[in-house]
Parts: C-alpha cells; sequence; structure tokens
C-alpha cells in the first residue's frame, strides 16, 4: 500500500485553516508524491506530506485513491493547483527549434515511439529561450484532470533550469544535481552554457558512481576546477559522498530556506534534503 513517508504541518496555518485561496503544489515521480499548501496569508508553505507510491498491481488512480486516504491537503479545494512531473522522459530544446511536430519527434528519437502517452510543453523563463517538452503517463494525466480539472502543469526541469539560469553561475564547469528516492536529475553547464540535463536511475551507490564518471568523461569535466551542488535525498555520510571530492575540486550542499513549515523540517531533517521541494515555490 500506497505509504506516508514524512508530513509536517504548521501550528499556526495548517490543514483546519486552508481556504480556496490557497495554492496546492504537487510533485509526481515514480517512487514519490510530495504535496505542499502555500498559504495566500503567509504566501509561504505551510503543509508538506511525501508519500511512496505502492506500484504493485495498482494504477494511479488507485494510487492516489490511497494517497487521499491518508492526505490532509489534497482532498480540499483550491483555485490553483501546480502539478510537478518528475520523469525522466523529457527533454530540453532550443525554443527557435520547437514545433509540436518536432516536440513529438525529438521525444520519440530519444524514448521510442510512443502513441499512448500524450506529450506536454513548457517555454522556459524569457531570457532562456529554451523549451521542455515531456511525456506524461496517460493514467497518470488522466487522473490529475479528473481530481484536479483545472491544474496547470509542468515538469521539474523547467523549475530546475529557471532556477539556476536565475544566479551567477561559475564560469568554468558547474553541476547540480538533485537527489530524489531511486533516481537523481543532473544539469552540467561548462561556461555557463547547458550541456545536459537527465535523469538517472540507482539501486547502489555503485549506480551512482558509474553515471558521474561517464558524464565527467563525457563533458571533460576537470576534478581539480569543477564545482557540484548536490541537494535531496543524499546521505552525507555515505561511502559515495566519500567519493566526491575526488570527482570534483569544490562541493556546495544546496540547503533549503527557512521560510514557513520548511523551518520546522530543517529542525528534524538534514538541511539540503528538502531544497528541490522548497525551490519549486520559492
Amino acid at each position: 500500500m500506497t505509504s506516508k513517508r514524512i508530513s509536517y504541518y504548521s501550528e499556526t496555518q495548517g490543514p483546519a485553516t486552508i481556504t480556496t485561496a490557497d495554492q496546492l503544489i504537487i510533485e509526481v515521480g515514480s517512487q514519490h508524491v510530495a504535496c505542499m499548501v502555500k498559504s495566500a496569508v503567509s504566501n509561504q508553505v505551510e503543509s508538506f506530506e511525501l508519500f511512496q507510491p505502492d506500484h504493485k498491481d495498482k494504477d494511479w488512480a488507485a494510487i492516489f485513491i490511497e494517497i487521499s486516504a491518508f492526505s490532509q491537503l489534497i482532498n480540499k479545494s483550491y483555485s490553483n493547483t501546480h502539478i510537478y512531473y518528475n520523469f525522466p522522459e523529457a527533454l530540453i530544446i532550443p525554443e527557435s527549434k520547437f514545433t509540436m511536430a518536432s516536440g513529438k519527434a525529438y521525444l520519440d528519437q530519444v524514448y521510442g515511439e510512443n502513441n499512448r502517452d500524450p506529450f506536454a510543453y513548457e517555454t522556459l523563463s524569457a531570457n532562456i529561450s529554451m523549451v521542455c517538452v515531456f511525456q506524461v503517463n496517460k493514467n497518470l494525466g488522466d487522473t490529475m484532470r479528473q481530481r484536479f480539472p483545472s491544474h496547470r502543469s509542468s515538469h521539474v526541469y523547467s523549475s530546475f533550469l529557471n532556477s539556476l539560469f536565475a544566479r551567477a553561475l561559475p564560469q568554468d564547469s558547474f553541476t547540480s544535481i538533485r537527489f530524489y528516492s531511486g533516481h537523481f536529475i543532473i544539469a552540467v553547464f561548462k561556461d555557463k552554457k547547458l550541456q545536459l540535463i537527465q535523469s538517472f536511475h540507482y539501486e547502489t551507490d555503485e549506480d551512482i558512481l558509474y553515471n558521474l564518471l561517464n558524464i565527467i568523461r563525457q563533458f571533460e569535466l576537470n576534478p581539480d576546477y569543477s564545482v557540484v551542488e548536490i541537494s535531496g535525498e543524499f546521505d552525507k555520510s555515505s561511502p559515495m559522498a566519500q567519493q566526491l571530492p575526488d570527482l570534483f575540486g569544490k562541493i556546495n550542499w544546496d540547503n533549503c530556506g527557512e521560510e514557513g513549515i520548511f523551518k520546522t523540517i530543517l529542525g528534524k531533517q538534514p538541511a539540503h534534503f528538502f531544497t528541490p521541494y522548497y525551490k519549486l515555490v520559492v
């Protein structure tokens, strides 16, 4: 059965105070569903839930029925709902090369022809001139439309890149990695130009190391000068973490901000664990 891994609620602006003016934010991945409510009063996230879906003999409709049985957030009414998809079937292409036909063709070329699942797209911030195209599992998309008829949908790649391009990036090589349960997303820059953004599945530290070494070789990242920024579900004391100084010249931990419920979370969890979710709403 789908389980609730973590939940935090504000003592003053928790679920009992939610109104239709508040915003519901949901991130959906194959091994996680995160739900957050951003208060219209405080303009901060005041409630957070993280679920681990059980896919055994279940479709997404059944999974969300199970989530709704445990959630204090998704069964309420919202005038503003934003759903972020976190699945590997996504690409970033130059805006000048994007059409509806080319977007579908690029996805088919990379991930195989798929006439069952629809695809969506989102233009990144105006100064970036890139488009994120992504497939949405048909059953999941139908479930989201039935539960949240007027929602807006995005892919986490869009939010990830918008936040990176809005910053002053190092002149040389820069890598940002966000870890989730069972996969990580990596964005690689050289001379402030995007070289790669991709999702990689892993089960062991060896899987992570193998993929990182391949990326370092492919893009000729100099371990003496390259900078890596890490956030998400990654243990600083793990054997993999001890090998990072051999791969990157400088390691930065991208810690979560302290606004709203995240201040409570930071008192009980590692400071970098929930940054990927925090950055969806800042």
